[in-house]
């Protein structure tokens, strides 16, 4: 799928959605609903959005806001990452963050992968390319 794709360390419980090239809120959307399908799919799980191939960024807060008020799909006790290296990213991801308050309680944004892996608490992930699950 062009914009985005999904890698799974099995041994760890670990998704990861990342992003590639242009961002837009079409982009967005349609990963984020197929996130939701992979939870159905491999869930349980832990969950990284990384954004570090990410060259430009055109999504609305509209679009962020939307997001954030859809019911969450991972449960309390696993944790969602937000990979935001660069500057606007970082803004966005705490913006999501900042609107998921009332229902997700734990998603953390950091800068970088391997701060993600440190929160989780696996070093040396085994990361492989899985089929494009499709939204629900």
């Amino acid at each position: 799928m062009e914009g985005f794709r999904f890698e799974f360390d099995a041994a760890n419980r670990i998704l990861r959605l990342s992003f590639l090239g242009d961002l837009t809120d079409r982009v967005l959307l349609e990963g984020y609903e197929s996130a939701r399908a992979s939870w159905f799919r491999h869930g349980p799980f832990h969950f990284i959005v990384d954004y570090s191939a990410v060259s430009d960024c055109g999504v609305s807060s509209e679009t962020i806001r939307a997001i954030a008020s859809r019911h969450p799909v991972m449960a309390d006790n696993y944790l969602a990452m937000i990979v935001a290296p660069h500057n606007v990213l970082y803004g966005m991801s705490r913006m999501f963050e900042q609107f998921s308050t009332d229902t997700r309680h734990n998603i953390h944004v950091v800068h970088t992968m391997d701060e993600a892996l440190q929160l989780i608490g696996v070093p040396s992930p085994t990361f492989n390319l899985i089929e494009f699950p499709e939204a629900a």
